[in-house]
């Protein structure tokens, strides 16, 4: 599972970015990907091992080598279902999940960078500007300093903005050749028109969610930085150096002691300088 508002998935082409949609109910999805773990992996394994129960041939001291046998079968599937649940949103290969066999560019769940691979270049651009941005926007440790509603406003305007340019490709194509009758030409130049506009006006939000970005990217930057300022100047690092440079002293002046003596000093029998170093590490 996954809360962040994009991840990277693992497809049957490869792994690409993954925008899911914003205001997704997390109850919802846990439970379907729950539904989609235990009724799609288990049944199978549990459905085997209650005929190996019901129809044991063996006599009944063999009963118990057959339950046992049971139980592992059942215990794979549980544990095959653990791992499909745990895979929900990361592994969205056609074989592993329903939910990854959402019609393309559908938006059920998550648009993906695929969807937009039929679309010219800048459009391509844009979406992956706005998936950078929102991904961005969400990173932390700048999260905590902004307001949740504004990033949710944000991830719903990327959002928009990718599903007008998904919706525009049934329109591009047609558009992009003169080759109707004289009568149809003017509608093939309205649909240009009306799609230039379309395109100025997604570049203009991407241009906009993108300077958000900018600013949250500054923002933990001088968070980092700062943090990293009050990492170095540890307060207690003047008092650690003293402290250690008075028991390096008080060593050095126990074995003289032991050299000239032959034995151990007895505790309290220090120089009196050592104890005085140390009561000034202690101030």
């Amino acid at each position: 599972m996954t809360t962040e508002p994009v991840t990277h998935g693992e497809f049957d082409t490869g792994t690409e970015w993954v925008l899911w949609r914003p205001g997704a109910d997390p109850v919802r999805l846990r439970s379907r990907a729950l539904r989609e773990a235990v009724l799609v992996r288990p049944v199978p394994f549990v459905l085997i091992g209650l005929a190996v129960i019901t129809f044991n041939p063996g006599p009944v001291p063999l009963g118990w080598p057959w339950l046992a046998a049971e139980a592992v079968i059942v215990g794979l599937g549980g544990c095959w279902a653990w791992w499909d649940y745990r895979c929900w949103g990361h592994d969205l290969r056609s074989g592993r999940h329903l939910a990854s066999r959402t019609d393309r560019g559908n938006g059920d769940l998550f648009y993906r960078a695929h969807d937009f691979a039929d679309l010219p270049e800048h459009c391509r651009t844009n979406a992956e500007l706005l998936v950078t941005a929102i991904s961005e926007i969400h990173r932390e440790p700048g999260t905590a300093w902004l307001d949740p509603d504004h990033r949710e406003h944000l991830h719903r305007a990327a959002w928009d903005a990718l599903g007008v340019l998904i919706r525009s490709a049934a329109l591009r194509e047609p558009a992009q050749f003169h080759q109707q009758p004289v009568a149809g030409v003017g509608d093939a130049d309205a649909v240009l028109s009306g799609l230039g506009q379309l395109d100025r006006d997604v570049a203009a939000v991407t241009a906009t969610v993108a300077e958000a970005a900018d600013a949250v990217r500054a923002l933990n930057l001088a968070l980092c930085q700062d943090t990293s300022h009050r990492l170095v100047g540890v307060p207690v690092l003047a008092s650690v150096r003293m402290t250690t440079s008075a028991v390096r002293d008080q060593a050095a002046a126990a074995v003289d002691m032991i050299g000239a003596a032959g034995v151990p000093p007895m505790i309290g029998t220090m120089p009196s300088q050592s104890n005085g170093m140390g009561n000034q590490a202690s101030r």
